[in-house]
């Protein structure tokens, strides 16, 4: 019994010292930074989020947006590959844009991509996704809204959803970085 009370203080001890305080999810400039596979809001601000049936629809249309996969990958100098990757039919992937701190040089490769796809043109339809409750599509959406994009589109649901509708995935390959 006298073990249990000393666990019991030590565990009360502990909780009121901070120790089990919980890290932030979001950094300074609201973008999720911890616990970036977890559920996800059915919405953000500057963006509007699209089930599998308006995808296909936006898909279908005589201007397709552009489809945007941000699903990470290692970097070592080359990209590492365990697996090949699948992603909706015609997406681009670019990989670790949806960091929430966004290293200068993923910075460049997502500028220098989205001016390649877009043409420049900030209020080219953009579609960003990249799996079921994935942080990362959501912080990639908040960035472009950041940066002035204005016709933005989330698929929340990402590759998960749409081979769960039973739509085919294809095998990509991420956009190279520059001087690769």
């Amino acid at each position: 019994m006298k073990i249990v009370s000393v666990l019991v203080c030590f565990l009360v001890l502990l909780s009121t010292s901070g120790s089990f305080a919980q890290a932030p999810l979001f950094d300074e400039q609201g973008y999720r930074i911890a616990w970036l596979r977890s559920p996800t809001p059915d919405s953000i601000d500057g963006a509007v989020t699209l089930n599998v049936e308006r995808l296909k629809a936006k898909m279908r249309s005589a201007n397709p947006p552009v489809l945007v996969d941000v699903l990470p990958l290692t970097w070592m100098g080359i990209w590492v590959e365990t697996d090949p990757h699948r992603s909706l039919p015609g997406a681009v992937w670019l990989p670790n844009v949806g960091r929430a701190n966004l290293e200068p040089m993923w910075a460049r490769y997502l500028n220098e991509n989205l001016e390649r796809i877009t043409a420049g043109d900030k209020r080219r339809e953009l579609v960003l996704f990249c799996r079921a409750d994935c942080w990362y599509s959501w912080n990639a959406v908040k960035r472009l809204v950041d940066w002035g994009f204005t016709s933005l589109y989330w698929y929340r649901l990402g590759t998960d959803g749409w081979l769960e509708a039973g739509e085919e995935l294809y095998e990509i390959d991420p956009q190279p970085l520059q001087g690769q």
